[in-house]
């Protein structure tokens, strides 16, 4: 048998005893012989006054463990010496130390009285199998001092009267207490076996100590575990509680605990959700735990998210901030929720209900939602938070739902200088990294033919107001975000117009980096080559940017800018158009969608940006009588076509990448357009916007990525009389 019991040391306990008056008498140490036996009688109490007027109750100080109490022999002659006898069974008491150490309580007590009342005994301290004597308040493992002989004194007193031993009172004398409080074990001397035979084994004191507890021997490669690795003992019926931290990162890997194995009185279980683990049991034998570790995920800092999200190598990467939309002033540092500040384009599935209130798999947006990141289970997924103390966890979580390139955002460790500083968000910001305060923007054509614009957060619908660029404008303004190239300026916004005139381009730029010091300024208007009769649009895939157009000639024509300037303007080879196109970016081809000569059929073309055609035009099914609508589901592979029905209402359809076809119509459940809606995405959210059937009225709304839900629509008040604008 084994326990699990704390062990009681650097206590410096030089003790009055306070018990019934005894008469003093010398006891003189002789030689050492062993006199076992087994009282099985209640532990003696007494109550202590140490050497600063504390008091000590004997048994509440040894409550629950077991323990081992051992009667000495300190005396003064010229030095002050240990008696041998006493010093030469420190052997066995090293042993037991070494294997019972941190899970028994181990008491000696210096017997010397007379020495001691005078003020000449020293306290005897065993550190490391050796005992020596030391000035009072420097030991190492606990001491009393039988001031007053009461203990163990004339006729011994408590520990030889109570537990029946009537020995001839010398020392050491051994007694093992049990963590209910009774003295199951005695052992004396008899004086009858001289030096240097050996003293007491330690074998027969661990066979004591076996016979009272039971060995948990834990098991563990990474994570702190309670209790710890190795072995451990506990008291026969105890209830035992396991505990492992999980996930552990070690260097730049996170590991993941899933499971552990139980033998004896432990069980065996799982963690579905990757997170600390615990086992509570009863332990009645020898029992082993080991803790699984099956899973790992990557720890990624600053300058390898930042090349992961612009080198160009992970085209489907996606972002997840697993903080709450907005989490107050729980944090000082203008990064505290994702309103505040965030990853452009970031996916927002909070890990945390309440940040004050810690993590719950029941309430978890992340865990009750994991199914509308089930299209992401194969993308490159950075996880990240404030300040890396949630993207742990909930990188950990995704790994056991099956996600396969799950990496974890640490910041930069090597210049943490504080809890929270460098991590996660926080860590991204100080290290001067770009990050927005919007999920997307709406910019409309005022009635006063002004642009006008404002930022919304998140899906609860936090919208930043609205604000007005110089300049006026015909027709619907286009608007598109570079986020992934230095040269071309991190998170700035691109805006196209149709001139005053009715045929002119003009395009200007704005940064929306919160980090940067000319944030929402914008730069003024420069006019492009070219002339169009409707509103243009531009594409982005966050490091190339395209502008579209219908050609006064009613073709479609676009260009590019690319590293911080516009190249020449492409036509698409065949082709005509009524209204302005739609484009959107998809694994680094130019998708444009047109409403045909007709008036209401739609056509469908891929361009490269060098002017040559990838597919010629296909004729999707459906008809519209406005300008359609095209986004980008990069991470999905998959693009998203909005138009205005020839009922007014508005309809989609979904472009599968990986297999090249288009999908079926549908409708959203509620709402009605009398021109063409627009769209964009924002993590995992499609966005749309329309004009409402008064024809100047703006309506809001969006549908989730994964699943299609759609939120109903809110007003963002405003009006304009064209079709409105967004930009993710």
């Amino acid at each position: 048998m084994v326990s699990k019991i704390k062990i009681s040391l650097i206590v410096t306990l030089a003790l009055t005893l306070v018990a019934a008056s005894i008469v003093s008498l010398m006891i003189v140490p002789i030689v050492h012989s062993y006199s076992v036996t087994t009282p099985n009688v209640s532990a003696p109490d007494f109550t202590m006054t140490d050497l600063n007027g504390g008091t000590h109750d004997f048994r509440s100080y040894i409550s629950g463990n077991v323990t081992v109490l051992e009667f000495m022999w300190v005396y003064v002659t010229n030095t002050t010496e240990i008696c041998p006898y006493c010093k030469a069974e420190t052997g066995a008491l090293d042993t037991i130390n070494s294997i019972y150490g941190k899970d028994i309580t181990l008491v000696a007590v210096d017997a010397n009285f007379n020495d001691w009342s005078s003020g000449n005994s020293t306290i005897v301290s065993y550190d490391n199998g050796t005992l020596t004597t030391l000035p009072n308040g420097t030991v190492t493992y606990t001491t009393m001092e039988d001031a007053n002989g009461v203990v163990n004194g004339t006729g011994w007193s408590l520990y030889g009267d109570s537990t029946g031993i009537t020995g001839s009172g010398v020392f050491p004398q051994i007694f093992i207490i049990n963590s209910t409080g009774y003295v199951v074990y005695a052992d004396v001397s008899d004086g009858t076996i001289p030096l240097p035979n050996p003293p007491l084994p330690a074998s027969l004191l661990e066979q004591q100590l076996d016979s009272l507890m039971w060995d948990l021997n834990v098991y563990s490669t990474y994570g702190s575990c309670s209790p710890g690795t190795g072995d451990n003992f506990y008291p026969d019926g105890s209830s035992v509680t396991c505990t492992v931290t999980s996930p552990a990162d070690v260097g730049w890997t996170g590991y993941i605990c899933t499971s552990w194995t139980g033998t004896g009185s432990a069980t065996s279980g799982t963690n579905s959700y990757g997170q600390s683990n615990s086992t509570t049991f009863t332990i009645t034998e020898n029992s082993t735990i080991t803790w699984n570790w099956g899973s790992s995920y990557p720890d990624v800092d600053n300058v390898t998210a930042w090349q992961m999200m612009t080198n160009g190598s992970f085209p489907n990467l996606v972002f997840l901030d697993v903080r709450m939309a907005n989490e107050g002033d729980f944090f000082s540092d203008g990064v505290a929720g994702y309103d505040e500040g965030h990853i452009y384009n970031a996916i927002l599935m909070p890990w945390d209900a309440n940040i004050s209130l810690g993590w719950d798999p029941t309430t978890s947006p992340l865990v009750v939602n994991i199914t509308q990141l089930a299209p992401y289970k194969n993308n490159p997924i950075i996880v990240y938070c404030h300040s890396a103390h949630r993207s742990s966890p909930a990188a950990a979580f995704l790994v056991t739902q099956g996600f396969t390139k799950v990496y974890n955002f640490l910041g930069d460790p090597a210049a943490w200088t504080g809890i929270f500083a460098q991590a996660g968000m926080q860590g991204w910001k100080l290290a001067g990294l770009p990050y927005v305060n919007a999920s997307a923007y709406m910019f409309v054509q005022g009635e006063d033919d002004r642009i006008y614009y404002q930022g919304l957060n998140g899906t609860d619908w936090g919208l930043q107001g609205w604000n007005v660029l110089p300049g006026s404008t015909v027709a619907s303004p286009a608007a598109a975000m570079l986020w992934g190239n230095v040269t071309n300026g991190n998170d700035t916004m691109f805006v196209a117009v149709q001139g005053s005139d009715g045929s002119s381009i003009w395009y200007g730029s704005m940064s929306l980096n919160v980090n940067s010091s000319n944030y929402n300024t914008f730069n003024g208007w420069t006019q492009l080559t070219g002339a169009t009769p409707s509103a243009p649009t531009l594409a982005s895939n966050g490091t190339v940017l395209s502008l579209v157009v219908r050609g006064e000639d009613n073709r479609i024509y676009y260009r590019s800018y690319i590293g911080g300037s516009w190249g020449s303007w492409f036509v698409v080879p065949t082709g005509a158009t009524v209204d302005s196109p739609a484009a959107a970016f998809l694994n680094g081809s130019l998708y444009i969608v047109v409403r045909g000569m007709d008036g209401s059929s739609l056509w469908a073309t891929t361009m490269a940006l060098n002017g040559t055609v990838i597919s010629t035009w296909q004729q999707l099914p459906g008809a519209t009588n406005a300008r359609p609508a095209l986004a980008s589901l990069q991470d999905l592979d998959e693009l998203y076509l909005a138009v205005k029905g020839m009922d007014n209402r508005i309809y989609y359809i979904i472009y599968s990448g990986s297999t090249n076809s288009w999908g079926s119509w549908s409708a959203l459940p509620t709402g009605a357009t009398d021109t063409g809606p627009a769209v964009t995405v924002a993590g995992n959210e499609i966005y749309t916007i329309v004009q409402g059937m008064d024809g100047s009225s703006l309506w809001l709304g969006y549908s989730d990525g994964g699943t299609n839900t759609f939120s109903g629509w809110i007003s963002p008040n405003g009006a304009t009389p064209s079709p409105p604008t967004l930009a993710g």
